[in-house]
């Protein structure tokens, strides 16, 4: 997570980074390593396991993008979880510019950064001229193909693993499914609010009566209409809600989620064991 410092109310002048004020020797550190560029290398394999990419032969560029991601990445925050983010994204794409190596866990940092020192060419730490521009351009050109080929690498991965657990097309299909039941957002929440503000639902009540209850609520509340003969569309456990209607699948969806958040929120159950007391099956639910 880059943090712009410009977004915040805080005073960075002391960085002594922008405008005329800027002195190359504060950044003495970064320079310790003689680089030597070349244009057109590819994609290579190193030892280490790391990837290296042909880099910029232009040592002013290499300046000017050192320069812009210390004042990027700037570590003079108050918020150590940023600050200590901020010190690892520096230290990638430091690496990457010096070097021209990267491994796949550096890869969306440096292609961030090149992403944004391409949208603030004209900055004044940066002020590209449009031969580098065409260099940082090509360069992320050649690392977000490279992002493809890893993305595509790890469907064939999650193909291969399906077909190892004997996963049918169907099962799959249901796995797919439960990103709709989400009984953790707000329109859940705001719902289960409705049950026990309109008195559906009493502090006081037992597991079976707040199922009972909420199954009469839901049944009363909510109108049935099918799919017709198009096939099978399950809706999100918040459209259902919005909509109060839906088919068999989208009340269970409903029902199921509604009491898990009831179990887990106001009794105080585990995610562990709502797991195991109430349970959404191919379009109906289980309970105890």
């Amino acid at each position: 997570m880059s943090t712009h410092a410009r977004d915040f109310s805080t005073d960075f002048n002391h960085l002594n980074l922008i405008g005329s004020g800027y002195r190359l020797d504060s950044m003495a550190s970064l320079f310790d390593q003689p680089v030597s560029f070349v244009d057109d290398a590819l994609f290579e394999e190193t030892l280490e396991g790391h990837l290296s990419y042909g880099r910029v032969s232009n040592l002013e560029l290499q300046l000017k993008c050192l320069r812009f991601a210390t004042f990027l990445y700037s570590q003079d925050l108050n918020v150590d979880s940023i600050t200590q983010q901020n010190k690892q994204s520096l230290d990638r794409v430091t690496n990457f510019l010096k070097t021209g190596q990267y491994n796949p866990d550096s890869l969306q940092d440096i292609i961030t950064f090149l992403d944004q020192c391409l949208a603030h060419s004209t900055d004044s730490i940066l002020q590209l001229q449009t031969g580098e521009m065409t260099v940082l351009k090509r360069c992320l050109d050649h690392l977000s193909r490279d992002q493809v080929d890893e993305v595509s690498h790890l469907i064939k991965e999650r193909e291969q693993l399906i077909d190892d657990l004997n996963i049918s097309k169907q099962e799959l299909f249901y796995r797919n499914q439960a990103f709709k039941l989400d009984y953790h957002n707000q329109s859940v929440s705001d719902f289960v609010d409705e049950l026990y503000a309109n008195q559906t639902v009493y502090v006081t009540d037992s597991i079976e009566d707040i199922i009972d209850n909420v199954l009469r609520y839901v049944q009363k509340e909510f109108k049935y209409v099918s799919d017709g003969q198009e096939g099978d569309d399950w809706q999100h456990i918040t459209d259902t809600l919005q909509r109060r209607q839906g088919d068999c699948e989208d009340i269970a969806i409903v029902l199921t989620g509604v009491l898990s958040h009831v179990f887990h929120y106001r009794l105080g159950y585990s995610k562990k064991n709502v797991a195991s007391m109430v349970r959404l099956v191919a379009g109906t639910f289980e309970l105890p």
